[in-house]
């Protein structure tokens, strides 16, 4: 009866043993004959508890595409643009989370497409504050930010050599130039792939973005 019973047993440990193995990535490389360093790295891993972890607080250029809510004469703007972030307060303002604290500049050239259509350039500085809450792929993160800053809008009614008498209702012709200023106001998020490549989103006013990050 105990060899029967044994008999029995014997394969189920086995069987328990091999998939504890798997479930596990060290336990997994070894019944691949891999040695336990060469496992897969997590995909994730949370570090907003970490300080430093992650892509870390480095000057970044980003790339992007701007769509602005506030146009003239009911037209839409919309063009490409830059922004350069410098990190001042590397592991920010609260010492137990990672957080970054940089100062920016952007530099947006619109095209206002529909009634109206002109040329205009929306330029100014901005504070970020920034959260990273994963580890992403091999190098990457997870983090989200908020904006606050402001800028100038200068606008170019005769930049395509069209005159539109409504100009003149707000006090100004097709050679001049339309000045205005605006507050900044956003809240946004990056994915980075690598170290230096990722994506960034953000929303909020006076525009919404959509561009390529490059960290150096």
């Amino acid at each position: 009866m105990l060899n029967r019973l044994h008999h029995v047993t014997r394969p189920c440990v086995r069987v328990a043993v091999i998939a504890a193995a798997l479930l596990s990535v060290d336990g997994a490389a070894s019944i691949a004959g891999l040695p336990s360093s060469v496992a897969p790295a997590a995909a994730q891993e949370p570090i907003i508890e970490k300080p430093g972890a992650g892509v870390g607080a480095k000057v970044e250029l980003n790339i992007h595409l701007s769509y602005y809510y506030q146009g003239f004469l009911y037209n839409v703007p919309v063009g490409p643009g830059i922004d350069m972030l410098f990190p001042v307060v590397k592991n920010g303002f609260i010492s137990g989370l990672n957080n970054h604290f940089y100062i920016g500049f952007f530099a947006d050239t619109l095209f206002h497409l529909g009634a109206g259509s002109f040329l205009s350039l929306a330029a100014g500085p901005y504070a970020q504050w920034r959260f990273a809450f994963l580890k992403m792929f091999d190098s990457g993160e997870l983090s989200a930010f908020a904006n606050v800053g402001g800028g100038v809008w200068l606008g170019f009614p005769g930049a395509f050599g069209q005159c539109y008498p409504i100009y003149y209702a707000f006090g100004a012709s097709c050679s001049d130039v339309i000045v205005s200023g605006f507050p900044l106001f956003q809240v946004g998020g990056n994915l980075f792939f690598t170290k230096n490549i990722g994506l960034r989103v953000k929303f909020g006013w006076p525009s919404t973005d959509v561009g390529l990050n490059i960290a150096f």
